[in-house]
């Protein structure tokens, strides 16, 4: 009986080895590719301008705001006076997204249709937006109104 034990505590100090030297050959390994990686990716992407309101109707606005990243990520919000009742992001893999149901108040409401769209062209992309926006009991149906021209690059943004 007492071999035996003897034998297990061999073998337990012998795989405790093992996994030390396991886990730092794996921690080495690892942080290798976590630093090569890093060293190709970019460190940061500059797009200007950096915020663009455009009026919509009267009582209504947009606010497109590029995200600075290398996915040409672009948030679009909607709102009249100051509130926000719609925000879609726009990216390369969404470069369309629509409004699924009526959204505003009393006086602004933008209808289930309204989209937004990012037509994409080397380092500069268009934000547009087409359908109808009720404003003060009117209907107006916008078609192709551009809301942005974003250019992005790779360089450091001027200080």
């Amino acid at each position: 009986m007492p071999e035996r034990f003897r034998f297990l505590s061999l073998f337990a100090e012998k795989l405790w080895k093992y996994a030390v030297i396991c886990i730092f050959v794996f921690v080495f390994w690892f942080g290798h590719i976590v630093t090569a990686s890093a060293q190709q990716i970019p460190s940061g992407v500059f797009c200007v301008p950096e915020a663009q309101s455009m009026p919509l109707t009267p009582n209504s606005n947009s606010v497109v705001s590029p995200l600075q990243d290398i996915n040409k990520n672009v948030l679009v919000v909607l709102q009249t006076g100051g509130i926000t009742y719609w925000t879609a992001m726009l990216s390369t893999s969404t470069a369309t997204l629509v409004l699924a149901s009526n959204q505003g108040n009393a006086i602004v409401s933008f209808q289930a249709g309204l989209n937004v769209s990012m037509q994409v062209s080397g380092n500069q992309y268009q934000i547009m937006l087409s359908g109808p926006i009720f404003d003060s009991g009117t209907q107006y149906q916008i078609t192709g109104k551009l809301l942005a021209i974003v250019t992005c690059s790779m360089e450091k943004k001027p200080k």
